[in-house]
């Protein structure tokens, strides 16, 4: 196999580099864990049990589907949440762009020898990468985990609570 000098720093097999790549897959894996929550919390706002749930959400596409889902579940089963819905789902949306960028664009390297990650190809002109380092992909991957604890503290447990029978 040719070393990372041979291929000038380009082979699709080892970059981005282990570290990045590591990075990458904290991202992947905390933002899937929030989209889990948010469909539990969908299920919640719905008074689904978790079988008819999946029923409900497993064929959505993607996290923009959930989170419109929610926002017109809460709107119409719980208004008295849907100023913190609408908060937390801007929220979610920025997150999930950001991660879009490293998860969906092409890693390459600059002439620093730095990653750089982009779009290069959208519409008819080449596009340069932008430079990434791992602190930035660190704070992205811990940021799902905070921002999943909020979602569960002002929307999933109020709503558990609200679910609840008086006597319970």
């Amino acid at each position: 196999m040719q070393n990372d000098e041979q291929l000038g720093g380009r082979s699709m097999a080892i970059y981005p580099p282990a570290n990045f790549k590591e990075a990458l897959g904290h991202i992947c894996v905390n933002s899937s864990q929030v989209e889990g929550t948010l469909m539990t919390i969908i299920w919640t706002a719905a008074g689904l049990d978790a079988e008819r749930g999946m029923a409900f959400t497993g064929g959505a596409r993607g996290v923009d589907d959930l989170i419109e889902t929610l926002k017109v579940l809460m709107k119409v089963r719980h208004p008295e949440l849907t100023e913190i819905t609408r908060d937390l789902t801007g929220k979610l949306r920025a997150q999930f762009q950001r991660r879009g960028e490293f998860v969906h664009g092409q890693w390459t390297v600059g002439s620093d020898r730095q990653p750089l990650v982009g779009k290069y190809f959208t519409g008819r002109e080449l596009k340069d990468g932008r430079s990434v380092t791992l602190d930035e992909m660190y704070d992205l991957a811990e940021s799902f985990l905070q921002l999943q604890g909020l979602i569960m503290e002002k929307l999933l447990f109020p709503l558990i609570s609200l679910n609840q029978p008086p006597n319970a």
